[in-house]
């Protein structure tokens, strides 16, 4: 059993519900990993591991009626993963092909190898479903743009639990209220790290079905929805 991370929280990003009221997600890690990310002028950081990391926050982040929280203990293909990228200049898909550029790669990734192989395969695997003919696969050309932008800096969470309200446009979402899916990546547009008082654009893909073996109830096939700026965009079950 590993022992607790110690509290030294940074900000994420900060969200607004459906009433307005803020909710804030904060990373906690170790002090010098912490200062590696505060300090450093160009930091992509890669996180990973439950002795590395957690996420806390008054109610994870929000858009809409949805929650979304980041289980640091979650172990195995379904486990999180956190990639912060605050300067312009390399795109994330570049800098994730080379684990030099990783910052303290050891003190944020219990194994940074395992770490650097993973997130290579989870951004192929995004590349792949933007290239296929899937009816489907416009639910992750905007985050494909993104993983190749130089430009782009943020916030990204693969792997991030998504809680689904009881109604969703209106429309009852029967035995899929109130529960907690995989939701395949979370974004957060804003320059890191986040400053109080400012608000960051959300961005997500929730993309599961049984046919992928993704944990669904009864009679529920495949759920999906995405997120752009802060707001359901496309919503699908059957």
């Amino acid at each position: 059993m590993t022992a607790p991370v110690p509290p030294a929280g940074i900000v994420l990003g900060q969200t607004t519900d459906e009433a307005g009221n803020p909710h804030t997600l904060v990373l906690n890690v170790d002090a010098g990993a912490r200062e590696a990310l505060l300090h450093a002028d160009k930091v992509f950081a890669v996180i990973s591991g439950a002795s590395r990391f957690s996420v806390s926050g008054d109610a994870a982040a929000a858009a809409n009626s949805w929650r979304f929280a980041v289980n640091s203990g979650q172990t195995g293909p379904e486990a999180p993963m956190i990639v912060i990228k605050s300067a312009p200049g390399k795109s994330v898909k570049d800098h994730a092909s080379d684990l030099a550029s990783y910052s303290a790669a050891a003190e944020l990734n219990e194994d940074p190898v395992g770490a650097y192989l993973r997130l290579n395969a989870l951004i192929a695997d995004v590349i792949s479903k933007t290239e296929s003919q899937d009816p489907d696969a416009y639910l992750y050309t905007d985050l494909v743009a993104q993983l190749r932008a130089p430009s782009w800096t943020g916030v990204l969470i693969f792997n991030a639990t998504a809680t689904i309200p009881g109604e969703v446009s209106g429309q009852p979402t029967g035995a899929l209220a109130d529960r907690q899916v995989v939701a395949h990546n979370l974004r957060l547009d804003v320059a890191p790290v986040a400053v109080p008082g400012t608000f960051s654009s959300l961005f997500g893909v929730v993309d599961q079905s049984q046919a992928s073996g993704d944990a669904l109830p009864a009679g529920v096939r495949y759920l999906r929805a995405l997120f752009i700026n802060s707001a359901l965009s496309d919503y699908v079950q059957g």
